[in-house]
């Protein structure tokens, strides 16, 4: 592997676990917003369909990150691909 496809595959796997991490965090905060504050909550129950379909999607995009972030499977880019290029190219760290 090279270094720029190296780094290329390491900056979309950062990015995925960017997004799983905003995913679960902003799942957390909906339900914290509408525990800590009634009249956020009240927001909420006027389209109560929204913020439910919201809390889904937030919740099932987070598992599906996670998934293809350890999909072990030969044809994907995970993390375990990535970890083993870190160790193969220690080279590309000397800088």
């Amino acid at each position: 592997m090279s270094e720029i496809a190296y780094w290329k595959n390491y900056e979309f796997i950062s990015h995925e676990v960017n997004r799983a991490i905003e995913c679960f965090y902003t799942y957390i905060e909906l339900a914290n917003l509408a525990s800590e504050n009634k009249s956020i909550l009240d927001y909420f129950n006027e389209t109560p369909n929204f913020w439910i379909i919201q809390r889904y999607s937030l919740h099932a995009t987070f598992f599906i990150v996670l998934a293809r972030i350890f999909d072990e499977d030969g044809d994907t880019l995970s993390i375990h691909k990535i970890l083993k290029a870190t160790l193969e190219y220690p080279e590309y760290f000397s800088k």
